[in-house]
């Protein structure tokens, strides 16, 4: 029986004649610390001098204090209440609440006292078992917690913070007081440092080669070993008590280091393996976050690619069909679908012979290209439109082959359509040149016997009597002279420069004139218009009728451009001064169509350059001769929904 027992059994027999001071000798000499309770106000009636140690309170504060203030079960039963004692299963390990809240872990044994139970002793010691057990607990916990740290800053997406969070976490999980990762440069045999967690104990950012070639394996030093390498010379002096590294990367390749550092402190027995293993998920992460990159950069350039290759597809003029290897139709690209009138949900699915009708059996084609893996080219052969129309195109049969086998089957058709279009457009062109040279030199033939004639018949005139009844049909033949000269000067005009009659013209009244006579036109069409001219604007010196043609064309063009939908025409009239020497009047004539298109404004000034059909290519190819003649310049600026011919000219001489 131990001496608490003892101490139980002797009070539980002699408590009622026993005193205060008596009891207090009696608890004194416990070796464990102990209080006597009163069971019915569980308040602390006396205590020995180890329970005051223990608690950290003294004894007239102990006999304030509820005794269940003092203990909490650590692991209740289900059926009692926490922070409740009970006299069941002795010895027990409780927390021992200490006065500023600390806690103890505590075997606590209960035991009533007297034959009325009105009070109870406590005795309490300090549970170094459970206390380690604890320990253990709490580190094995916290291990699991660091662990779930570290595989959090793995998953992190943004690489510094993934590395910062590794650290952080790494501080605890070492006890080192600073943790840093360098890392090698390709270009440059010496490691920068490119993470620090912790406090800076003034340690460099760069590690020379030389350094680094002796820690290419785990190692540690702490003070009061050697210092092999600058860098345990600089920890030694900079009041560092051990640095440890492990180098970050596989064998023979390397790409860092990992250091920690610690100060006032001795080095973990774990520290090696911990370094070594957290040095494995850097590299994890480095590595991982560059293929994340390699990966996000390939994706990136696949993108591309396929949005290229689908730019292509759709903005090709020729017809292309994507076959799979089996003939059946996958897709169509847009001049397909327009070529043939088929839309890409219609056929796919079909095969290609119920879409791709031929005046030539196209089977033989497809068949070489499956069997001899090779590139089949038709030339130009009959193709029908959905709706029973042909038109010849060139046909090319691709197979898309890997690793000896066909993947798919690309068709590309060329419509020789607008090809023959083109063909007839250059021969009436070449016609019309041609014709052009024969009227010039027709007209130059015939134009000095036409004069020789005229000057004939008036002599003739001149010769015979007034009243000669020749004199009338000498006049009929002067008179089919001069039309037949003026129609070879019309003739002419096509072929050669005219000749203007310049005169001071007021390009405000001109234009308004011309819009006038437009007026019925316009309202028909839907089309407002405003002209808008300053008053100080000078006149010019110009042809009268050339501008008017000029006008006339780009006003004609304006209204064109707008009489399905109407909108609004717009003619601003202004001087400009560049300079002394370069004065000009502007005309900009705008207008809400739907524009020309970027790659046809450098050709529209262009002879025989044409967008509408009918039309000769030749009315801007006047307008800008005309500019030209009169020194001045014309351009055009167009954006989606809208044109303006900006026309400029000199001022006139006379002012």
């Amino acid at each position: 029986m131990n001496r608490v027992s003892q101490f139980s059994s002797f009070i539980k027999n002699q408590f009622a004649p026993l005193g205060t001071a008596e009891l207090e000798t009696l608890l004194n000499s416990l070796p464990q610390a102990a209080v006597i309770i009163n069971n019915n106000t569980n308040r602390i009636y006396l205590a020995n001098s180890k329970a005051t140690e223990l608690t950290a309170y003294t004894r007239s504060e102990l006999t304030e204090v509820d005794y269940r203030s003092l203990f909490q079960v650590i692991k209740a039963e289900p059926d009692i209440e926490e922070g409740q004692i009970e006299p069941a299963k002795y010895p027990s390990p409780v927390e021992l609440i200490k006065r500023g809240g600390s806690k103890s872990i505590v075997q606590v044994t209960f035991s009533p006292l007297g034959d009325a139970n009105k009070f109870s002793l406590i005795s309490f010691e300090l549970d170094e078992q459970y206390r380690l057990l604890r320990e253990e607990e709490e580190r094995y916990h916290a291990l699991w917690d660091h662990l779930n740290e570290l595989s959090r800053a793995l998953l992190s997406p943004n690489l510094d913070e993934s590395l910062n969070s590794l650290l952080q976490t790494s501080l605890a999980l070492t006890g080192a007081c600073s943790l840093s990762i360098y890392q090698a440069n390709s270009q440059n045999p010496s490691l920068q440092r490119i993470t620090l967690t912790g406090s800076d104990p003034a340690f460099p950012d760069e590690i020379s080669g030389q350094d680094f070639a002796h820690l290419q394996s785990p190692m540690i030093w702490v003070r009061g070993r050697r210092a092999i390498i600058n860098l345990h010379r600089l920890a030694h002096a900079s009041n560092i008590t051990y640095m440890a590294s492990a180098p970050i990367g596989e064998a023979n390749a390397f790409i860092g280091l990992l250091i920690a550092l610690g100060e006032n402190s001795i080095p973990s027995p774990n520290l090696i393996p911990q370094l070594t293993f957290l040095a494995t998920q850097v590299n994890t992460i480095i590595q991982g976050h560059a293929l994340n990159t390699q990966l996000k950069q390939d994706i990136q350039d696949y993108m591309t690619k396929v949005l290229t290759n689908s730019a292509i597809f759709n903005s090709m003029e020729d017809g292309v069909i994507i076959l799979s290897p089996d003939l059946i139709v996958n897709s169509l690209n847009p001049s397909a679908e327009i070529c043939l009138g088929y839309a890409t949900e219609e056929v796919a699915g079909q095969r290609i012979e119920n879409v791709l009708i031929g005046g030539e059996d196209l089977k033989a084609a497809f068949q070489v290209v499956q069997n001899e893996l090779r590139i089949g080219s038709i030339g130009s052969l009959k193709l029908f439109r959905r709706n029973g129309e042909y038109f010849q195109a060139n046909l090319r049969i691709i197979p898309i082959i890997n690793e000896n086998q066909v993947n798919s089957i690309i068709i590309l058709f060329h419509d020789l359509s607008e090809q023959e279009e083109y063909r007839l457009k250059n021969q009436q062109l070449e016609q019309r040149a041609l014709l052009g040279e024969v009227t010039a030199s027709f007209a130059h033939e015939v134009k000095n016997p036409i004069n020789n004639i005229f000057t004939g018949l008036q002599l003739l005139a001149i010769n015979l009597p007034k009243d000669d009844p020749n004199q009338q049909n000498i006049a009929r033949l002067e008179e089919d002279c001069e039309r037949l000269t003026s129609l070879v000067k019309s003739s002419l005009t096509f072929v050669r420069p005219m000749e203007y009659k310049l005169e001071a013209i007021q390009l405000g009244q001109l234009i308004s004139n011309l819009l006038e006579r437009w007026r019925s036109r316009l309202v028909k069409l839907n089309i407002k218009y405003q002209v808008q001219a300053d008053k100080t604007v000078p006149t010019i010196d110009g042809d009268y009728r050339a501008l008017e043609q000029v006008f006339t064309n780009l006003i004609n063009n304006a209204i064109e451009a707008m009489d399905t939908n109407g909108g609004m025409l717009s003619v601003k009239i202004r001087q400009i001064s560049e300079d002394e020497n370069q004065a000009h009047v502007e005309v900009s004539i705008s207008d809400t169509g739907p524009g020309i298109p970027a790659e046809l404004r450098e050709k529209i000034f262009e002879p025989f350059f044409t967008t509408k059909q009918g039309g000769t290519g030749l009315g801007l190819a006047i307008v800008k001769r005309i500019v030209t003649a009169h020194r001045g310049s014309i351009y055009v600026n167009s954006i989606l929904g809208g044109t303006n011919f900006v026309v400029q000219f000199p001022y006139t001489t006379s002012l």
